[in-house]
């Protein structure tokens, strides 16, 4: 099966001193509504659960801020809390590293039908190739119309606060967070553009052996300022 899929790999820093708050994507995954063809695989809707996304940083920054999608979704999503943790290289959770998100300086938050939800600005220095854990507790039924990956459902409940949830069921289905940002100096960003391939199927999964995963690894190895 193709689909569209778009991966930011890697970027170079440009010259010129840093600007505040001007936002770079250093991670990105494009909305996608379901398939016909997949739409049973994809599972029941969420119901007062807390669903784990997993997301590889492609540029380093000193501030980071989320963009989670309700673009392709009709009826509104109701968030009880969203926080996100370093992964090690094993894919285990960094002791002491979650932090919780805010909207608007409040824990929970309504996305509106057809729209995107940015966080706010949170502290929290990211390198290039670093693996982040996502958990997002939906607070009532929620069928999430975003980009279908592999995902951890654990739950009912709210398990934000948790490097690990309970008992978490490994699923393919919808992850929200559709971006990750980062504050820090101009940066010029490189993007896969193609199909599945191009997202890693057929590659060792959760070991970032994509074709973009590879090339975001040596872009990143080069000397600062070289693209």
């Amino acid at each position: 099966m193709k689909r569209l899929s778009l991966l930011l790999l890697a970027s170079c820093a440009l010259a010129g001193p840093a600007v505040a708050q001007e936002w770079t994507t250093a991670w990105f995954a494009p909305a996608i509504g379901y398939e016909p063809t997949i739409r049973d695989a994809l599972g029941r809707p969420y119901d007062n659960e807390t669903v784990r996304q997993d997301v590889r940083i492609g540029t380093a920054g000193a501030v980071i801020r989320l963009r989670l999608s309700n673009e392709l979704g009709d009826a509104p999503l109701a968030i009880g809390g969203v926080s996100v943790l370093r992964l090690d290289t094993a894919d285990r959770p960094v002791a002491g590293s979650l932090r919780k998100l805010s909207f608007a300086g409040q824990a929970a938050v309504i996305i509106p039908g057809r729209a995107p939800m940015l966080s706010d600005p949170l502290a929290f220095p990211v390198q290039a190739g670093e693996k982040l854990a996502v958990s997002v507790r939906y607070s009532g039924p929620a069928t999430v119309a975003a980009h279908a990956q592999m995902v951890d459902v654990a739950g009912p409940g709210d398990f934000t606060d948790r490097e690990q949830p309970p008992q978490p069921r490994r699923a393919r289905a919808g992850g929200i967070v559709s971006a990750v940002e980062v504050d820090g100096a101009k940066r010029a960003v490189l993007v896969a553009f193609g199909d599945s391939i191009t997202e890693g199927v057929g590659a060792s999964p959760g070991k970032g052996m994509s074709w973009p995963d590879q090339l975001a690894r040596f872009l990143s190895s080069q000397k600062k300022g070289r693209c």
